[in-house]
C-alpha cells in the first residue's frame, strides 16, 4: 500500500542518521508509521524522539512537512500539530545561542512527545512482531523490508529504487548507468530509471 511505502522510505533514511537531522528524521518515521498504522515502527521512533538531546544552534535545519491520511479523528490533529512543533523548534534553533535555552526547549518538546506517545499507544499497543518481512536471497533468514544487511549472513541487501523495499530475489533489473536495482515487476511501468532518469533498456 502507499502508506507502507511511506514507512519503508522513511526507515531507509535511518541508515543516514549520522548525517540527517535526527529530530526531523524520527519525526518523519513516527508520522509515516502513524498513518500507516505500523504501531511497532511508530513506537520505536517515539522512543528515539524522547531520548534526543539538543543540538548546537548552527546544526538546526529548516524544512516543512504535511501529510493527508485517514486515521483517528481525535489523534490526527494532535499528531500533525506535534510535527509542526518539530519544524518550529528547528527554525527557532537557528537563533538560539543559549545552550540552557536549547535544553529547556528540547525538554519541553520531549515532554510533548511522551504525552502524545501515551495517547497513541494506549489506544494502539505496538506489536513489534508484525513487521513486514522477506527472506534473505543468500540464506534462509527473515529480513525486514527496509533492511540494508542480513543479520545472519551479513550479506548486503539492496533496495528497490521503485518501492524502497529490500530486494529478496535473485531476479531484478539493474540500471546500466547508476547500477541501482529494482524488482522486475515494478520497473516495467517506467521508461526511465526512477533514480538517474536514464532510459531503461
Amino acid at each position: 500500500s502507499t502508506q507502507s511505502t511511506w514507512v519503508i522510505t522513511a526507515l531507509r533514511l535511518v541508515d543516514y542518521d549520522d548525517i540527517l537531522d535526527e529530530l526531523e528524521l524520527y519525526s518523519l518515521v513516527a508520522l509515516a508509521a502513524y498513518y500507516a498504522k505500523n504501531w511497532g515502527a511508530c513506537s520505536k521512533a517515539f522512543i528515539r524522539l524522547e531520548a534526543l538531546e539538543p543540538r548546537p544552534a548552527d546544526d538546526a535545519s529548516d524544512g516543512s512537512t504535511g501529510i493527508d491520511g485517514a486515521g483517528d479523528s481525535v489523534l490526527n490533529p494532535q499528531v500533525d500539530q506535534m510535527m509542526q512543533s518539530v519544524l518550529t523548534f528547528n527554525k527557532a534553533g537557528k537563533q538560539n545561542a543559549s545552550a540552557k535555552q536549547a535544553e529547556e526547549e528540547m525538554a519541553a518538546l520531549r515532554s510533548k512527545f511522551q504525552d502524545l506517545a501515551m495517547k497513541i499507544f494506549v489506544r494502539h499497543p505496538p506489536d513489534h512482531t508484525q513487521q513486514p518481512k522477506g527472506t534473505c536471497p543468500n540464506c534462509p533468514a527473515a529480513v525486514l523490508e527496509w533492511a540494508s544487511q542480513c543479520h545472519q549472513c551479513n550479506a548486503t541487501l539492496h533496495p528497490c529504487i521503485v518501492t524502497g523495499r529490500t530486494i529478496t530475489t535473485n531476479s531484478y533489473y539493474t540500471c546500466r548507468v547508476c547500477k541501482h536495482r529494482a524488482y522486475d515487476h515494478e520497473i516495467y511501468r517506467f521508461k526511465n530509471c526512477p533514480l538517474c532518469h536514464s532510459p531503461i533498456q
